[in-house]
């Protein structure tokens, strides 16, 4: 008997693809809070803005790709790109802690809407777990 698909998982694989797609063109579009991001995070990692372009560049790139894998049909490919969304997801928390010290009086959005978007990702993560080799041994 084949599994029953259920609506829910492809509305949350939507859902997060959406954020995704919100991410990239906040990133493409040199939005003042992509540009405060990156601007914060190469000074971080550089001690200036010399690598906050091939930052966001690398970045669009990343979150492009997991989008794709997220849109995918073969459970393969949607558990990668659920565990990769996670993964990202995850460092945005991490970077948002720690590089920009919770500095979000203007934009609280941002950071309460990424942690739904990591909860939705591990759901799926969860949800197609069997796929990867490593989280398979636990199914």
């Amino acid at each position: 008997m084949a599994k029953k698909k259920h609506p829910l998982f492809f509305i949350l694989r939507i859902a997060v693809v959406l954020f995704l797609a919100l991410i990239l063109f906040l990133n493409l579009s040199s939005s003042a809070v992509s540009m405060v991001f990156f601007s914060q995070l190469s000074t971080w990692l550089s001690g200036g803005e010399s690598i906050m372009t091939p930052l966001r560049i690398t970045s669009s790139f990343v979150i492009f790709a997991i989008a794709v894998l997220l849109l995918l049909k073969k459970p393969d490919l949607i558990s990668l790109g659920a565990f990769l969304a996670t993964g990202l997801f995850v460092v945005l928390q991490v970077i948002y802690v720690v590089v920009m010290s919770f500095q979000f009086g203007e934009h609280p959005v941002i950071f309460v809407s990424t942690w739904t978007a990591l909860i939705a990702s591990l759901v799926l993560l969860f949800r197609f777990r069997g796929s990867l080799p490593v989280l398979g041994k636990f199914t």
